[in-house]
Formats: structure tokens, sequence, C-alpha cells
């Protein structure tokens, strides 16, 4: 039987490509590390560095090597295998209950298989996808769907969507603080006899102290951010089960447990949890409240079915519930005139000022550094004070923004200020919007019929009603890039 091309009857779909270049990724590094410090070059103090560097990049190849290996789907004659770091299952084409795809949050389509065995889904990155989706398609006569089309939101009939929250990320950023620490102990003790002996004992604390401020922080902040978003220590027993009739939420303190025509509204809420500031996700029904936070998992997977099967809320889509965000620090006081006739987001914020702050510290260390280096040893700090310089400039144009760029969201269009003028698209001009980018450098763009574009940094206040009030006035057919 041919499908997709293929005339096989098994078809066998991997990760394996895409777990080849992950672990391809660690292993050089960690191979060089490794041949720099066995090979004499460091000190010995730092040869233990290079080899904790070493190690730790070769766990991570050893992981992404392992999904490729492990981790596959097979389709026969008789029916699906899979296997995941979860389990394993099978089941026959009979009971394939339904199969679809989901759109990611950044690229990509999911291809999604329910069965009666459980649920297994694929990235755009596992191989021979195509050749396996028209197995599906051919093979599983008994399914509701018969061609692969979007499901955003969909739950077979007797489908059981669990959604928890996982320990993983907490382990993991506990892991990283221990690996960090037990770095600072084989580097930056054995290392404290000769700074101490070579440079004098105020410099040699500076220096030892930077290195055990940088290595300490780089592991405590993986903590930080499991411990706080990753749904808290008061979250760990909550849970979210949907169904085709409707949907439980269930925790130590309650539960609430409504039908999808029970629902009336849901929305988006900044929270602050611990040091950090995110937002949570809020459903009214008409039994009781209850919210989730991003770090549950299968999060989108959630939204998508809230959204499409609670057709009697107030809201058909996931929209910012307007208020004032934890950290907004309040519009510069010239914008409050164009407040009257616009929104106004800005990024007058704590998370920008803490930027902007640590990127001045950083910069003011480097200036006193080369200083220290001119005082101490005679030596030339020019190429120093030269970065420095251009580290100040950087933060003296990044202050200007914090206190003078804004977005401006009308009735018929949305402004951005910036450095350059205003620049501005009309709503029945958008042709689409999308988010672009990642980490620090994510930006949310607004692209015109004409070809102009709006970029606007993820790091703007209330971002999120931003992205609401952008779905919501552009034109139906402009192509979107969020729910």
């Amino acid at each position: 039987m041919a499908v997709g091309g293929a005339t096989e009857n098994v078809i066998t779909s991997r990760p394996a490509g895409a777990a080849a270049a992950l672990a391809g990724l660690c292993v050089l590094p960690a191979a060089g590390m490794a041949w720099t410090a066995y090979s004499g070059g460091p000190a010995p103090s730092d040869a233990a560095g290079y080899l904790w560097l070493a190690a730790a990049l070769g766990a991570g190849a050893l992981a992404a090597a392992s999904w490729g290996v492990v981790c596959f789907v097979r389709a026969d004659a008789a029916g699906l295998r899979w296997r995941s770091f979860r389990g394993s299952g099978k089941a026959g084409w009979a009971d394939v209950v339904d199969y679809y795809e989901e759109a990611l949050p950044r690229s990509g389509k999911l291809a999604v298989i329910i069965t009666r065995s459980g649920r297994v889904a694929l990235g755009p990155e596992w191989s021979r996808l195509a050749a396996l989706k028209a197995a599906v398609r051919e093979r599983a006569a008994s399914a509701a769907s018969t061609a692969w089309s979007d499901g955003a939101g969909r739950l077979a009939d007797g489908e059981v969507a669990l959604f928890a929250y996982s320990p993983a990320m907490r382990r993991i950023g506990l892991a990283a603080l221990a690996a960090s620490m037990a770095m600072v102990a084989d580097v930056v003790v054995p290392r404290a006899a000769a700074l101490t002996a070579e440079m004098g004992l105020g410099y040699a604390l500076g220096a030892l102290g930077t290195f055990v401020l940088v290595a300490v922080g780089t592991g405590a902040m993986p903590l930080l951010v499991a411990c706080s978003m990753g749904g808290g220590a008061g979250r760990r027993g909550e849970s979210v089960t949907a169904t085709c009739r409707g949907l439980a939420f269930r925790s130590a303190a309650g539960s609430v447990e409504a039908e999808w025509a029970d629902v009336t509204a849901f929305a988006i809420e900044p929270v602050r949890t611990g040091v950090l500031t995110g937002h949570r996700y809020r459903v009214t029904t008409r039994h009781g409240d209850f919210s989730f936070d991003p770090a549950i998992t299968g999060v989108h997977r959630l939204k998508r079915m809230i959204a499409a099967l609670a057709t009697d809320a107030a809201t058909k889509e996931w929209a910012w519930q307007r208020g004032a965000e934890p950290d907004d620090l309040g519009p510069p006081p010239a914008t409050h005139t164009m407040a009257a006739v616009a929104q106004v987001f800005h990024y007058r914020t704590r998370p920008v000022r803490a930027l902007l702050l640590l990127q001045l510290a950083i910069a003011v260390c480097g200036a006193a550094a080369g200083a220290a280096r001119m005082y101490v040893g005679s030596d030339d700090p020019s190429a120093q004070f030269g970065l420095a310089g251009v580290m100040l400039a950087d933060w003296a144009w990044g202050l200007w923004r914090q206190r003078a760029a804004l977005v401006t969201v009308d009735e018929t269009g949305v402004t951005k200020h910036g450095f350059g003028g205003a620049s501005r698209i009309e709503w029945r001009d958008v042709r689409g919007y999308r988010v672009v980018g990642d980490d620090l450098l994510t930006f949310v763009e607004v692209r015109s019929a004409d070809g102009r574009r709006l970029r606007i940094w993820i790091g703007i206040s209330r971002v999120e009603e931003l992205k609401s009030q952008i779905a919501r006035r552009a034109p139906a057919t402009a192509e979107r890039g969020w729910g």
C-alpha cells in the first residue's frame, strides 16, 4: 500500500535530526573544553572549571541524543505504536478516535493523534511526518476526522484532558544552583591563595567576589524562575480537567466543576509571584472562579479549549483584564494628555528599570576595573574604557527610551513614538501581526498592506493588553500571529 509516496507498510518517525543537531551543539564545545583542561593550557586551578562546563554540556548532549533514540511513533498495518520519556503505548487503527493539527505558539504545527490508549503529539522536527500523517488519514477509518485540519481547542468524544503542574522545573533549578555552587568550591577556593599573593588582598577579594557573584547568580536564576513562575508551592496539587461536557478545577482548598455553558468569562490578569511579575489566566463560571499559571503543563492547549468550547462566555478570546500591572511605574507626565483620547503603553516598568540598572552597573564596574589595572599594574586600559563607554552610551539611549518612548492605540490605528518620531498604521491597513524574535529580543510586529512594519519591544507595559487590542481591532482578514 502506497502511503505518502512510500511503498512500505511500516513508517517510523523520530526526532532524530533535531536530536542530533542539539547533541552536536553540545558535544563540540564540551570536547573543546575537556581537551583544553587536559592539554595543560590553563592553570590547574582553572582546569576544574573547564571540566565542570564540559560535564554539563556532555549531560545536555546525552539528553538530546536520548530524545532521538528513545522516542518514536510507528505506523504499520495493525495500528500505531509509540514511546516517549513518559512511557509507551499502542493502538489499533479502529482505536484512533480523532486526529488534527494545532498551531504552535511560535511557528509550525503540531500533529495530534487521539487514541483510546492515549494522545500522541508530533512537532515539525519529527522525521517522515508527512508519510505518517498520510498513513493515519488513510487507515484510521473510524476516526471523527477525514483530513488533517485545524483542531484548535478540539476534544475527542470521551477524551479526558488533564492539566497539572510539573515539579521538573523546580528540580532543574535546584540542580543548576547545586552545580554552580560546586563550581565555586572547585574553582574559586583553590585560586584564592594564588590571587592574593599575586595581586594583593584587596584586589584579589574583588576578583573572587565577582566570580562568586556570577557563579551563584547563574545558578540561582533558574531556581528563582522555576520557583516563582513554576506554579509555586501552593499550586503543586492543583489541576484542571477538561472533557467534552465541561471542565473541573481541583485544589487543596476546594474544587470548581462547570459545564461549558456555565463558563461566563475568561481573561488574563497581572500577578506578582515572589519577586517576579507575570500573569495568570482566570476563568469565571456560575459555580465559582479559578485561575491557572502559564507554567501548567499544556497551557496553550488548555487556553485554546476554553476559548473554543466556552461559547456562552462574554468574550471569545483571551483578552487582558484592564488594570494596572504590579510593576507598572506609571506613564511619563507628558503622556497624560494623550490618555484621554488613546490608550498609552510605555516602558516605565520595574523590569525595564532593573535591566537599565544592571547595564549601568556592568559599565561602571568595567571602568572601575580598568582604572584598577592602570593603578596596580600600569597597564593600558584603553580598550576596557572604550567598551565601558559604548555600554554607557547604550544605557543612555535605553534610559531615554524608558522615559520617552511609547505606543498609543485609538479607534483608528496604532502609533509608535520612538527616536525617529511617530510611525502609524491604520487598522484598516493592517495586513497581519505576529510575535517575532526570542528571549530579550522579542517584538510584537504589526504589518501594513504597503509593507510598513511597527516593531514593539515585548518589554512594554501591559503587553498582553496591547496584543488583545491589536487582535480585536485588526481586520478579520489579517494574518493572525497569536490567539
